[in-house]
């Protein structure tokens, strides 16, 4: 019988995975540089089947929606990075070899507490494992138990239990197939909805051509918007599949990413800063915050991003040498460095 589980991923030149089962137990965790999605699937699908993908940030990385697209299971995230502090404290009861392993087990342990409650609950009623997988994957109480109803089949051939493996993929294919038809549907409506308005204003602009001074400034105007209309509708496309992660201006903070360019008093409420001033950035470093040079972000249409890939490696990266210093010196009490 297949074993449901819930899965934490940490992506990275090293990817991390960690599955636990529907009662917290540790199931396995494994991490590996360079190691490819596909083979990451495959191994996840070896262990057992995923009612849930878990990462760790606030902003969901690619790897983390390409599984749960392909497990055809709901992707749980918290609304700001787990705190390093949250992550020792629950995972400090099992053995693990590094923070790769670390990450991806506390983004298990966290949707965990997410949906604690109700497993908790259906555990109690002595539902079966299936349908603890149905329900929570979206499905109501009732519906997964007619789901799970006893069906008279025929007897169980040698060709039938060869087919089986291959009726759950499928099953999951067709589950995946209807995610991405709702997705394209949702957007299909949003898109059709701004260009009837588009429409009805170049209409209403034909319309009043007489009273129009310059009619050819007016439609250059709204070419231009449009132009910018389209350019944004990219933009949200790449958002949308995580392929970009959208920077905040200070003091407007998004997925915890801010961008700074004057100084500041506190730094508390945000995981990255971006900056290029090196005041600022003296200070971010003394206050723990992990800062990334602002050169790194593209700005189109006054809307500042960076893609997610460029993003999980600068925060991988170790830290630069001046960085360093500062550290150094924070501890040291400001005295002077000497290098031997």
């Amino acid at each position: 019988m297949t074993e449901y589980i819930i899965i934490g991923v940490d992506p990275g030149t090293t990817n991390a995975v960690a599955a636990i089962n529907l009662k917290k137990q540790l199931i396995a965790v494994k991490s590996k540089k360079g190691w490819s999605p596909n083979e990451l699937i495959e191994y996840v699908f070896s262990i057992g089947t995923p009612a849930i993908v878990a990462c760790d940030v606030g902003y969901p990385q690619r790897l983390a929606q390409t599984l749960a697209t392909k497990y055809g299971a709901p992707l749980i995230h918290p609304a700001k990075s787990l705190q390093i502090d949250w992550k020792n404290k629950v995972t400090r009861d099992y053995e693990l070899t590094d923070s790769h392993q670390r990450d991806a087990l506390a983004a298990a342990l966290y949707a965990y507490t997410q949906v604690e409650a109700k497993l908790r609950k259906m555990q109690s009623e002595q539902l079966s494992p299936t349908i603890q997988y149905l329900v929570l994957g979206g499905n109501s109480i009732a519906a997964a138990k007619i789901m799970c109803a006893p069906k008279k089949t025929e007897p169980k051939t040698e060709k039938n239990k060869k087919l089986i493996p291959k009726i759950n993929m499928i099953n999951t294919l067709k589950k995946q197939i209807n995610n991405l038809q709702t997705l394209i549907s949702e957007r299909d409506t949003h898109y059709q909805k701004i260009l009837r308005k588009k429409n009805d204003e170049i209409k209403k602009l034909k319309k009043q051509k007489t009273n129009v001074v310059k009619p050819d400034t007016h439609i250059k105007t709204l070419q231009s918007k449009t132009a910018r209309f389209e350019g944004k509708s990219r933009l949200f496309d790449r958002l949308s599949s995580g392929e970009i992660v959208l920077v905040g201006v200070y003091p407007k903070i998004i997925s915890g990413c801010t961008l700074i360019e004057h100084s500041i008093e506190s730094s508390i409420d945000f995981d990255v800063a971006f900056t290029s001033k090196k005041k600022v950035r003296e200070k971010l470093i003394n206050d723990g915050v992990k800062v990334i040079d602002s050169k790194h972000l593209k700005n189109d249409f006054g809307i500042y991003y960076i893609p997610a890939r460029n993003l999980a490696e600068l925060i991988a990266q170790e830290p630069a040498v001046e960085d360093i210093i500062l550290d150094y010196k924070k501890n040291r009490g400001n005295s002077p460095l000497t290098l031997k």
